[in-house]
């Protein structure tokens, strides 16, 4: 900015400028960085009247904008961002779709008591936000949902309302889903919001949370989830550098992602720094902005902060890849909401039985060996299949090593070299590479260290409970029947009855569901003699009648 100084022209209510100082105090803005400034972003009444005549026609705010761009033949004065929150405001989804789509959750949390969902009006009394939890969510998240990657990248073309998604990663790789949202906007009170309801509701503190790079997400989470990590998804940086460099650095592109991966390897922040400074000379890109977004928020996204954190494995292209692949299985069902949420059940359910069939064949298939070492027949007896393989490679892979000096390095690469440290009276060992404490899978110079101090099994501390095979859906859903009845309850002692009779009788239809016929008839008689028993008590009808008034007040 540049300062003046302004004083009042006595007797005549007049004032004048004694001194003026041209100077900015920061460097100046092209006009297409300015028009990103809230100051300078407007929709007149005659754009917004575009707007909305192109959403009745259906298109999208990427095709509107693109078709108001070329129309106008220069850049607009507003962003995407700009008209989604207009278009938000005037209330896009009808009372109808509104109506049906809180009947349809209502009906689901009548016939599964553990279905959750909770929404807000504005105050005209339209949807604004919506959280929708599963059952079987809620019990999958007590072991994994210590890392969530947190996306808002879809969604619904026809209310083109964000649709906001929380996965995490099962012991079989799966991609599971946690948690979706249907929002009115992307505002930090927006994100505020629901990561307090998601919180609230599934009762787990994650260690790490995954997301897009972006302003409002970050500010919630550090209010919100003020215990949790957050780092960027590398995909999803990477994934505009095409767009940010092609264009710039042309047929030099190719090399310059191949030199930016490089800056992930490096294990020290004067090493970060040093391998930065070179890339962005290199390429000429020290005044470039996005670069020195990327550097300003480096302990977001690079691993020399970020490697330590559990993760899962998570931050990979293939887990970005998996989330596509289940997305794309029902994002295209978008005609009515009601009908979204049940497109969305269905591919839960057939996430599910993607889960079912794993489970089935850990139990049927052995791993095959690859060496003789009982620290990998442990392994193989305990770690899931797909966390064995991982283990399994790393194991292999440690007979390349040397170790020497408290220094692991490659016999044909004896110039990289990790820091191994070894505690042989606690059984404990770290390595520079911090690969366990990312992926909970012991990596390839620990596994070597251990070695040569002729630890021939796993110590069990080295066996994530995450990674167990034995975590299926029927042992996931019992641990949290447990959960749920161990955790405290608030409120009066009649609810908390209700509550765990609830859980009990939801246990027994489970596991009954899968029984013999025969088995089916005897629990409905001793259902019946239950349900006859508690309703032929004395005073019944007064007690329900007291209890309701209770709960009310």
């Amino acid at each position: 900015m540049v300062r003046m100084q302004i004083d009042e022209i006595a007797g005549i209510e007049k004032w004048r400028c004694v001194q003026h100082i041209s100077e900015h105090n920061h460097h100046l803005l092209s006009a297409q960085e300015v028009r990103q400034l809230p100051a300078y972003r407007c929709i007149s009444p005659e754009e917004k009247g575009r707007i909305r005549m192109c959403k009745e026609a259906g298109m999208t705010v990427n095709v509107m904008m693109n078709l108001m761009r070329i129309e106008a033949n220069k850049s607009l004065s507003f962003t995407a961002t700009d008209v989604r929150n207009y278009l938000a405001s005037t209330g896009e989804t009808t009372s109808h779709d509104t109506q049906e789509l809180l009947k349809t959750l209502k009906d689901k949390h009548e016939q599964d008591p553990e279905f959750f969902y909770t929404f807000t009006v504005d105050c005209e009394g339209r949807l604004e936000h919506l959280l929708w939890i599963h059952s079987q969510t809620r019990g999958a998240a007590l072991y994994f949902g210590d890392v969530i990657i947190f996306d808002t990248t879809y969604k619904l073309n026809k209310y083109d309302m964000p649709f906001a998604v929380f996965t995490g990663v099962s012991n079989h790789g799966q991609t599971l889903l946690l948690g979706a949202a249907l929002l009115r906007n992307e505002t930090t009170p927006t994100f505020q919001w629901l990561f307090e309801e998601w919180h609230k509701t599934m009762r787990v503190n994650p260690v790490s949370i995954l997301t897009d790079q972006d302003r409002s997400i970050t500010e919630a989470i550090c209010s919100k989830l003020p215990t949790t990590k957050h780092c960027f998804c590398t995909w999803h940086i990477t994934s505009k550098f095409p767009g940010w460099f092609a264009a710039l650095l042309k047929e030099e592109f190719e090399s310059f992602m191949r030199d930016f991966r490089r800056t992930w390897k490096v294990e020290t922040v004067e090493e970060f720094e040093s391998v930065w400074v070179i890339l962005i000379d290199q390429y000429k890109l020290t005044e470039n902005r996005h670069i020195k977004d990327l550097f300003q928020l480096w302990e977001y996204w690079c691993p020399v902060w970020t490697r330590g954190y559990f993760t899962a494995g998570m931050t990979t292209t293939q887990r970005s890849e998996s989330i596509n692949r289940f997305m794309d299985y029902f994002m295209g069902t978008q005609t009515k909401l009601h009908e979204f949420v049940d497109a969305f059940d269905k591919a839960m359910d057939k996430r599910a039985d993607s889960m079912i069939t794993a489970t089935t064949r850990e139990k049927l298939l052995l791993p095959k060996l690859s060496t003789t070492f009982p620290m990998e027949k442990k392994a193989s007896e305990r770690f899931s299949h797909y966390a064995f393989q991982k283990f399994q490679k790393e194991l292999i892979l440690s007979a390349e090593y040397v170790f020497q000096d408290g220094k692991v390095s490659h016999f044909q690469h004896p110039d990289i070299e990790r820091s191994v440290t070894y505690d042989a009276e606690k059984k404990l060992v770290q390595c520079s590479s911090l690969m366990f404490e990312s992926t909970g899978i012991l990596c390839r110079h620990a596994l070597r260290v251990l070695n040569i101090f002729n630890v021939l099994e796993l110590p069990d501390s080295y066996i994530l409970r995450r990674w167990e095979k034995d975590l299926g859906p029927t042992s996931l859903h019992r641990e949290y029947i447990r959960f749920q009845e161990e955790k405290e309850f608030s409120g009066s002692e009649v609810e908390k009855w209700k509550y765990m009779l609830l859980l009990k009788t939801r246990s027994i239809a489970f596991y009954a569901s899968t029984s013999s016929s025969c088995l089916r008839d005897k629990i409905d008689i001793e259902f019946d003699k239950l349900l006859e028993m508690v309703t032929n008590e004395p005073d019944v009808g007064e007690r329900i009648y007291q209890a309701t008034n209770l709960r009310v007040l």
